[in-house]
């Protein structure tokens, strides 16, 4: 037990200190974990640690099915099996999105392994018989990586060129050459794992706004038509982000094409039905494609509606948005006021 504690408390240190991958936001959370994001972590590890004694003490289901040569192949097996289900689950959106989640998984299930009082008749020292079922929980991750994702590596490193390049200030003529590298580094990215979403999701908004820095028209059009291209690809591998329609029907209105732009806002604003400006964008939209008919007034009154947070003295939310995040901006008040007149008007 004390092996596999040790494992599982290096790997979740290793994961907060280089990728954070539990850490909170540094805003808008309980004081407990601004001041302290490492709690995360250590309550894990000890939720962890737990169940794992409990399911290892002397009464404990693992420590009960160790006793006879069919619960042992039980145990191991099983805890394969489960390893093999998390893998195939997260294949794409966890384990190699983060690397470091995957390994915190294979450490914390080494607890269990480790923990598990081995036979008696065993011949071998402590160390070797930990080794031994790290390498084992390892082995599937290793198969699945090399057999159905050869391409792991370029993804990871494209996505590291990408934090590095949105971390790094540039202004002035910098700017587009920077954006260049940006989008360099989005196309290796999805060209390794081309079913991420995300990855030609971000490719399109990027190349969008790349192609308004550019004062070539050749090129300018060139970016214009990858942007409408990768935001078209993530619309059809995931067809319920509404932020996939959102930016494409920006582009597609930028491109003139004012009609099938409004019927992306929409979707867009129904994806995302909760939250105000999603439909002062859609009622804009109808508004510049046909003016203050009945579709662009029924949105801006949608968008009125639900632009509402009322609360009581003790700050609880009686109606509306939960979040003051989630309301019009001063600004965006100001657009949404000038269309209800424009509607009042007909």
């Amino acid at each position: 037990m004390r092996i596999g504690l040790a494992i599982a408390a290096a790997a979740l240190a290793l994961d907060y200190v280089f990728v954070g991958t539990f850490r909170p936001p540094q805003k808008h959370v309980p004081a407990l974990l601004e001041i302290a994001p490492w709690s995360v972590y250590a309550g894990m590890f000890a939720v962890w640690a737990g169940v794992f004694r409990v399911l290892n003490g002397p009464r404990g289901a693992l420590s009960a099915a160790w006793r006879t040569p069919a619960g042992r192949s039980l145990v191991r097996w099983g805890m394969l099996a489960a390893l093999a289900a998390f893998l195939f689950h997260s294949t794409a959106e966890i384990t190699f999105r983060v690397p470091a989640l995957g390994g915190s998984v294979f450490a914390l299930a080494a607890i269990a392994l480790a923990g598990v009082t081995p036979p008696r008749e065993r011949r071998v020292g402590a160390v070797p018989w930990a080794a031994g079922l790290i390498l084992l929980a390892l082995a599937p991750a290793f198969v699945l990586a090399t057999v159905v994702c050869p391409r792991v590596m370029d993804y990871d490193s494209a996505m590291n060129d990408v934090f590095r390049l949105k971390g790094k200030p540039v202004t002035g003529n910098k700017a587009f050459e920077a954006l260049q590298e940006l989008l360099a580094a989005y196309r290796k990215a999805v060209r390794a794992i081309p079913w991420d979403d995300e990855g030609w999701e971000e490719l399109g908004r990027n190349a969008y706004f790349a192609s308004g820095m550019t004062r070539d028209r050749n090129r300018r059009s060139e970016l214009a038509r990858e942007a409408e291209a990768a935001c078209r690809r993530a619309t059809s591998l995931d067809k319920l982000k509404a932020k996939n329609w959102r930016i494409l029907a920006e582009i597609v209105e930028a491109a003139g094409r004012r009609q099938e732009a409004v019927e992306y806002y929409r979707r867009a604003a129904e994806l995302h039905q909760s939250v105000p400006i999603s439909w002062l964008d859609y009622a804009q939209a109808a508004d510049r494609a046909e003016g203050p008919g009945p579709e662009a007034c029924g949105a801006y009154r949608r968008a009125a509606d639900l632009n509402v947070r009322i609360v009581d003295e003790r700050g609880a939310v009686l109606r509306g948005q939960y979040h003051t995040r989630n309301l019009l901006s001063p600004e965006d008040e100001r657009l949404l006021r000038e269309g209800l007149a424009r509607c009042g008007r007909r």
